[in-house]
């Protein structure tokens, strides 16, 4: 699908690539996920098919751009969006657009990251919110070929600084904006973790 949008102008949306690393199959999803913008139930399946049982991926990661600009406020279409998606078959959800952290839910034992946050964004001078978000996810595979993602969260300031852009992210180093950091997404620690369905 093509789409006209305000922001980034007539693009190519709603795509997938695998990638394979250690004998690991990875697919990728991309997508747009407003109101008036939105992959259809249909092109989900069938992409997410495709990527499964054709691609024979292990492991498949949406990227959403979506949700409201500057607002820390998951919308309807985000919660509603994130949570089909792992219903589809998606591993992990990570979404972008909103340029500031937005909290992690665990949905059927997997995440939706509904914003990291920014990680270098050049239209900003001075830095509003400085928070961002590295995640590090290491898989591994059981004797029966199940994979077992954990997930480490590394808080990073985004523009280098807390006032102003220096247009180079790095590793937060002050652990009160790491607690802060952290508070946004509702995780509870740095160290290595995995997520389980509640029963």
């Amino acid at each position: 699908m093509v789409t006209s949008n305000i922001e980034l102008g007539s693009i190519m949306v709603e795509s997938y690539s695998v990638f394979e690393k250690d004998g690991m199959k990875v697919g990728l999803l991309g997508y747009f996920g407003f109101y008036d913008t939105h992959p259809s139930d249909q092109r989900l399946q069938q992409d997410i098919h495709t990527l499964r049982h054709v691609e024979g991926v292990d492991y498949i990661i949406a990227s959403m751009h979506w949700g409201g600009q500057n607002t820390h406020e998951v919308d309807w279409i985000q919660g509603h969006l994130g949570r089909k998606l792992i219903d589809y078959g998606v591993d992990l959800v990570y979404g972008h657009h909103p340029h500031v952290l937005q909290e992690v839910e665990i949905y059927k034992g997997k995440p939706i990251y509904h914003s990291f946050g920014n990680f270098l964004f050049i239209n900003y001078f001075s830095v509003p919110d400085p928070d961002g978000l590295l995640l590090e996810v290491a898989l591994t595979t059981d004797k029966e070929g199940r994979v077992h993602p954990v997930f480490t969260h590394h808080p990073i300031y985004w523009a280098g600084d807390t006032l102003r852009n220096h247009f180079m992210p790095r590793p937060m180093d002050n652990d009160a904006h790491i607690e802060r950091t952290l508070g946004k997404l509702k995780i509870p620690t740095t160290d290595p973790m995995t997520f389980t369905e509640e029963p």
